[in-house]
């Protein structure tokens, strides 16, 4: 089985908020365009069994735009265990002001700190998800669209890496990561945008 994990595109954010779980936050005109070049260049000819998607309004986007640029029409799936961190405490307040919050705790320091779920919690209701595939679509493959942080995590997990590893996985808007699931994972940058 191979999972494609999946960022969603630039956010239209003109005020630069820690946006999180907040609603009113789509895809710019930007994030849009991205994420078509990134279906063409990747998914445009695949036979996939499902998107996956968190249920907020700019990883739908996504999942609707690479499903537009298919030649097969996957069904499009919203699951929250694909939901972003939940940021309650800096939702809504200036994204410097959370990118500074983590350079001074630390990152596992910075999750016990501000996010209202730890980690491991994050990582287990994305394995859940992945597992649960696994039985659907045993020989298929199926994309996740998600978001920065769920997606950091589950990398980290898959490849057995520790939360202070944090930083070795790059997770951009647009990319795509592809895991193969038979045997150990195995996990490989296969697209990130110019």
């Amino acid at each position: 089985m191979i999972i494609y994990l999946v960022r969603h595109g630039e956010v239209d954010n003109p005020q630069d908020l820690t946006y999180a779980r907040l609603p009113g936050f789509p895809l710019s005109e930007q994030g849009r365009e991205s994420v078509a070049k990134m279906a063409q260049a990747v998914f445009a000819n695949k036979l996939v069994a499902a998107i996956y998607h968190s249920p907020l309004e700019r990883t739908v986007e996504t999942a609707q735009v690479i499903q537009a640029n298919m030649k097969s029409k996957p069904p499009l799936l919203a699951d929250e265990r694909l939901l972003e961190i939940n940021l309650v405490s800096l939702a809504g307040k200036p994204m410097a002001v959370m990118e500074q919050t983590r350079v001074e705790e630390g990152i596992p320091g910075w999750y016990e700190k501000y996010v209202d779920e730890g980690y491991a919690d994050v990582q287990g209701r994305l394995m859940s998800l992945i597992q649960e595939s696994q039985q659907l679509y045993p020989q298929q493959e199926v994309i996740f669209v998600s978001h920065g942080d769920p997606i950091h995590l589950t990398l980290l997990a898959l490849q057995g890496l520790s939360i202070e590893q944090f930083r070795r996985v790059n997770v951009r808007r647009s990319s795509v990561h592809e895991v193969r699931l038979n045997g150990k994972p195995k996990c490989r940058l296969l697209y990130e945008p110019s």
